[in-house]
């Protein structure tokens, strides 16, 4: 295998010496780094090349516009098999590079190879903690179900190897803002293989001010539901804008209703259950309408996406209408809510051993404020996207 390293950059002089140096920790050699500065503000480019690096400087395009020129201006296709793409905040495991050549052996026919994320060391706070927790719960859970199914919906854009000439032939200018998302959706259409390598770890660093998290969140929300609309994901062949966005919430909104009429009014448990019933029955025909008129679950993807972006909806109207229930079946909905934070204490505990820090289950508190918030964000960011979509970067703030 003859491995290269990509770093897409924009404003990145602070953190970006670490990300290089772990290049070269984990067995590349300098003219295998390089670096796409995209128009950078400080000095970015000038610490990557101190750093031995071979750095392309351009004018301001956005992260899939600099991987493109990257490509292109170095000749990478002729040159290597694979490539890696890392961001510029983020480190390499020092066993990244060999645990990603083991995987080539064992998957031969893979064109993309999702390596597993987890948060910097270093400054923290209840949001870092969080995040920690989160990155550990959705590639312990999550990743490893796509990867047993067939069905990765996204390739982290700073834990990934791609095939060189796979990742060459790649549509670059997808107008979405979470474009290693939109290329891992691209070679899915195609029926590639992709698969998950949990010992090639990455870490990288998170928000430590809430606004930089909701920000970061935004972005990536915003761009699942144009990653949503530009390939059709659960059938959604009609642009995401406000009036799909009407019809959509109005089947769930009407099923919602229904289901819960009678406790707006009061009825006894009996037909408070049958309600509940038949809103669900509505929510289930409406989804089979879409189905059979959208041609929806072409895929195994688009499957398991319905069914993660369902599942929030989901868990978001249940918590939206939390003091309904906790009204009427108080006992019940206290003991579903010991039971969540219970497996949420679980999972805080089992990463706080893996990963050595005590702090995750001290702030283990704080972590409904982000959960929440995250319901509540993801509906948002639904609602605000339009026909006209942002590809800029989007950078929280740095530290060292």
């Amino acid at each position: 295998m003859r491995l290269c390293v990509l770093i897409p950059a924009f404003n990145e002089a602070k953190v970006i010496r670490r990300s290089i140096l772990s290049a070269y920790g984990a067995g590349l050699d300098a003219q295998d780094v390089y670096v796409v500065d995209d128009g950078s503000k400080d000095n970015t480019a000038e610490v990557a090349r101190y750093y031995k690096a071979q750095v392309l400087s351009k004018p301001n395009g956005g992260k899939a516009a600099a991987l493109r020129s990257g490509i292109d201006h170095f000749d990478l296709t002729s040159r290597y098999t694979h490539v890696m793409v890392l961001d510029a905040d983020s480190i390499v495991d020092p066993d990244y590079a060999k645990a990603m050549e083991r995987a080539t052996v064992r998957h031969p026919n893979a064109v993309l190879f999702c390596g597993r994320q987890c948060s910097q060391r270093g400054p923290w706070n209840w949001l870092t903690a969080y995040r920690s927790v989160d990155y550990a719960v959705w590639c312990g859970v999550y990743r490893e179900a796509q990867h047993a199914t067939g069905t990765v919906n996204v390739a982290p854009g700073f834990a990934s190897m791609y095939r060189m000439d796979t990742f060459a032939s790649l549509d670059f200018d997808g107008g979405t803002v979470v474009e290693d998302m939109d290329m891992t959706m691209q070679l899915q259409r195609r029926r590639e293989e992709i698969v998950y390598v949990p010992d090639a770890l990455v870490a990288t660093q998170d928000p430590l001010k809430l606004k930089d998290f909701i920000g970061q969140m935004m972005r990536w929300y915003r761009g699942t539901w144009q990653v949503v609309k530009k390939h059709r994901l659960g059938g959604m062949c009609e642009p995401v804008d406000l009036k799909i966005g009407a019809l959509v919430l109005g089947q769930l909104l009407i099923g919602l209703l229904i289901a819960t009429l009678p406790l707006w009014y009061g009825s006894d448990p009996q037909v408070v259950r049958y309600s509940l019933w038949a809103g669900g029955a509505i929510l289930m025909g409406a989804t089979c309408r879409t189905a059979r008129k959208r041609g929806l679950m072409s895929q195994r993807v688009d499957a398991e996406f319905t069914w993660l972006v369902g599942e929030q909806m989901l868990v978001g109207a249940l918590i939206a209408t939390l003091p309904l229930w906790l009204y009427y079946y108080p006992q019940r909905v206290l003991l579903a809510l010991v039971i969540d934070q219970a497996l949420v204490l679980t999972y805080t505990i089992l990463t706080a051993i893996r990963e050595r820090r005590i702090e995750l289950i001290v702030l283990y508190p704080t972590f409904v404020i982000p959960r929440l918030l995250g319901y509540f964000l993801f509906a948002w960011a639904y609602l605000l996207e339009r026909r006209t979509v942002e590809t800029k970067w989007y950078s929280v703030e740095r530290y060292s």
